[in-house]
């Protein structure tokens, strides 16, 4: 069994930080969102399902699935 990471947009590109006007701080990407790890029970999977799944945890604010 191998491991895979399913990231929300471009994980691998390194982007100059903006910074929030104002504040001073930077702006969230995708990096700096929190990732968690993801299981699924046995075969129970299907294309549909992953995607939905995949829309929820990106609507809830996470920037990646391991």
């Amino acid at each position: 069994m191998g491991w895979a990471a399913v990231g929300f947009g471009q994980v691998a590109s390194v982007a100059p930080q903006r910074v929030v006007p104002g504040v001073g701080w930077p702006a969230v990407t995708q990096t700096a969102r929190p990732w968690t790890r993801w299981w699924w029970m046995g075969s129970a999977v299907d294309r549909a399902g992953l995607t939905w799944n995949l829309e929820q945890y990106k609507a809830a604010g996470l920037g990646g699935m391991e």
